[in-house]
C-alpha cells in the first residue's frame, strides 16, 4: 500500500507541474488566472477522490460487516484505487491521441515556424494569431 501511495504521489506531483506549465504556455495572458484556478481545483478534487471513497469503508470491519459479505473485506480497496486509475487512463489516452501538440513556447525556441503556426491556429482566430505570436 505504501509503494502504491508513493507511486501515486510521485505521478500526481509530476502531472501537476507539467500541466501547470502547459497551461501557462498555451493560455492567453488575460485568462491565465481563471485557467490556473480551474487546474488547481481539478487537482484538489482528484486528491480527494480516494479519501472520500475511503469514508465508506467501515471503521471496524470485524464487528460491522457480515462475515459472509466478502466485498468490504476483500474487494472494496480495489474500487477505491480503480476510480483514479480509470481517470488517469482516460487522461493518458486523450494526451496520446487528441492533444499531441508541442507547446508553442518550445516550438518558437526551436524555430519551427510552420509547426508553431499549425498549433496556434488551434487556439486562436486568424486575425489574433499574428498578434499573439509577436
Amino acid at each position: 500500500m505504501c509503494i502504491g501511495r508513493f507511486i501515486w504521489g510521485f505521478a500526481f506531483g509530476c502531472f501537476s507541474v507539467v500541466c501547470a506549465k502547459l497551461i501557462n504556455e498555451i493560455t492567453p495572458v488575460e485568462l491565465l488566472g481563471p485557467f490556473g484556478a480551474i487546474n488547481q481545483l481539478s487537482l484538489t478534487f482528484g486528491i480527494c477522490i480516494p479519501g472520500t471513497m475511503a469514508l465508506l469503508y467501515p471503521r471496524d470491519i470485524l464487528t460491522t460487516v457480515d462475515p459472509d459479505d466478502d466485498f468490504y473485506v476483500n474487494s472494496y480497496f480495489r474500487v477505491i484505487w480503480s476510480i483514479p486509475l480509470i481517470i488517469s487512463a482516460v487522461q493518458m489516452l486523450l494526451l496520446m491521441t487528441c492533444f499531441r501538440n508541442e507547446s508553442p513556447v518550445y516550438l518558437k525556441e526551436k524555430g519551427e515556424e510552420e509547426k508553431l503556426l499549425a498549433v496556434m491556429k488551434k487556439f486562436y482566430e486568424p486575425q489574433e494569431l499574428r498578434r499573439r505570436l509577436d
